[in-house]
């Protein structure tokens, strides 16, 4: 006898509806069970979230809260177009008068024209800088034009902040150095070592030499000439001599008074390769006072005459420090155009310079609109992180209700700042300060209110005592970013009940995948049961069939006997 291989077909019995139904039957209790706990916790999670980022929006205006220099900001009152001027708690209330004398610049020096398509020479350049005592090297090889050493100088990884330009010009081309400095840190030198050996020789690298306190003489000396009687003066910055000369006296004697002259002047005289000598002058004086220069009325010293002028490049713009006169007789000086410590706690930034009998005034007070600023963001953030709780925590008239109904976290938190707000804080012996003490009040609907008035009387009478009520050791600044913190922080109550929460979900995923698997193995089953009955109730038909038809041709037998 066959088998039937689909359920249902041998007696008509729908198994597949009558197992899907079992099974459905017995999953939707759990199914029910485990999505009304998902959306719970996951409505947990959601409201969690928000509070988190209420006390996080609460918890920056705290930070202000309990920093001390909030509570002594200084506002810094003027109008002037030559400066700019800030001040820190430190400032005294007081006023001044400014008068800008100088700004500060930095130094640029040209060079004279050069041939930007021939070689410059070989040799060593190092740049340096007088006030930040450095310097850097480049290599400058053979058959390389100033555009390359440009680009070497601009490039140097140990630049100090010198830029090297070149400006074609009818005349030729001319490498200009600008230093980004000011004052004595943008002084530059050049110091060469030119392949050649000769350092005043008009050619080479050392075209490129420069250093402040060095100049010389245009005029060509042979060794041992001789100049007739005579005297000249030759000063270095303030300091001048006067220096006779003897008839028959050589150029070597010469450079021997100078050098005896004690003006801090050292001469010498340099090979120029071509069979003669340069009268070079060396000052020791600081910049600004270095200038070398002679002068004499007798026809004799003509050949020694010289103004200051350096021998390889022009200085375009001279590098100068910042200076200013306070309260008209103090007078400060800068290296930058920025003074920092003429008055304690005052900065300025000088922009140009005052005509000789102008100056600005500049008037320092305490800055009360930012404490009140920074009392009334307290209150407003406060209020909004408490409308967030209330929108958790609420019932609403329909019935339905919010994300942390009966939350216990939420009713602890809310009681530990309501401690704080109510915090009495000691300012001396003498005297306490509150939060009610300055204006701000708790309504009966939890939410605070600031009467202003109450505000700006405590910030007239007792500005002082603002920064020790918020941010003293027992401030109440202090005090409520310990609570907030305390919740919102990474590690804190409200991101572990969040990670608690969603553990939770992940169990309730774990356990459906163990339910499927249970129900996997109960429809299977059922499906075996119920087919192996099929099959069985199938049989007995076909048996009761062939019985019955053996019946029936019985009974037509009996007939016809």
């Amino acid at each position: 006898m066959a088998t039937l291989s689909s359920p249902g077909i041998g007696t008509g019995f729908k198994v597949t509806e009558t197992v899907q139904s079992l099974v459905a039957a017995e999953r939707e209790p759990f199914d029910k069970k485990k999505l009304a706990a998902e959306n719970k916790l996951t409505e947990q999670i959601s409201g969690l979230g928000k509070l988190k980022s209420a006390l996080s929006d609460l918890d920056d205006t705290i930070f202000d809260l309990k920093l001390p220099t909030t509570f002594s900001k200084r506002q810094v009152d003027y109008s002037s177009d030559f400066f700019t001027a800030e001040a820190g708690s430190a400032a005294s209330v007081s006023s001044y008068d400014v008068q800008v004398n100088k700004v500060a610049a930095g130094q640029k020096v040209t060079t004279g024209p050069i041939d930007a398509s021939a070689a410059i020479g070989s040799g060593t350049l190092e740049i340096r800088s007088l006030g930040l005592n450095k310097g850097f090297s480049i290599a400058v090889e053979a058959g390389q034009t100033i555009n390359d050493i440009a680009a070497q100088i601009n490039g140097s990884s140990a630049n100090f902040g010198v830029t090297a330009s070149v400006v074609k010009g009818d005349s030729g081309s001319y490498l200009t150095l600008s230093s980004n400095q000011t004052g004595d840190n943008s002084v530059l030198s050049l110091n060469v070592t030119d392949s050649d050996g000769f350092l005043h020789d008009d050619s080479g690298l050392s075209q490129l030499a420069f250093s402040y306190g060095e100049t010389r003489s245009n005029q060509t000396f042979n060794a041992g000439e001789s100049f007739a009687v005579g005297s000249f003066d030759i000063s270095n910055g303030t300091d001048t001599a006067t220096i006779s000369v003897l008839a028959g006296e050589t150029i070597e004697q010469v450079v021997d008074k100078i050098n005896a002259a004690g003006i801090n002047v050292t001469a010498s005289l340099e090979d120029d390769n071509a069979g003669g000598f340069k009268l070079v002058y060396q000052s020791s004086n600081d910049y600004g006072n270095h200038q070398v220069a002679i002068t004499s009325a007798d026809a004799s010293m003509s050949k020694l005459l010289k103004s200051h002028e350096y021998a390889n490049f022009t200085e375009n713009t001279a590098a100068s420090k910042a200076q200013i006169t306070l309260n008209g007789s103090i007078v400060v000086t800068s290296e930058t155009n920025t003074f920092e410590n003429a008055v304690a706690g005052l900065s300025l930034e000088v922009k140009k310079a005052h005509d000789a009998t102008a100056s600005d005034n500049i008037k320092i007070n305490l800055d009360k609109g930012s404490t009140e600023e920074a009392v009334k963001k307290f209150v407003e953030s406060y209020n909004e992180m408490f409308a967030v709780v209330a929108e958790l925590t609420q019932v609403n008239e329909d019935g339905t209700a919010g994300q942390l109904v009966g939350d216990s976290t939420i009713r602890t938190m809310m009681n530990q700042l309501r401690g704080a707000l109510g915090g009495i804080v000691t300012i001396d012996k003498f005297s306490t300060q509150s939060l009610a003490s300055i204006g701000i009040k708790t309504e009966r609907d939890g939410t605070l209110s600031l009467n202003e008035a109450t505000l700006t009387k405590q910030l007239n009478s007792n500005f002082e005592q603002f920064g020790a009520l918020f941010a003293g050791d027992e401030g109440i600044g202090k005090a409520l970013s310990n609570v907030v913190s305390e919740y919102k922080g990474i590690g804190g109550i409200v991101e572990s009940k969040i990670k608690s929460a969603t553990s939770s979900i992940d169990r309730i995923n774990e356990e459906r995948t163990d339910f499927d698997e249970r129900m996997g193995r109960y429809e299977a089953r059922l499906f075996s049961q119920f087919t192996t009955m099929d099959l069985l109730v199938s049989q007995l038909q076909a048996t009761g069939d062939y019985l019955t038809a053996q019946l029936d041709a019985l009974s037509g037998i009996n007939k016809k006997k």
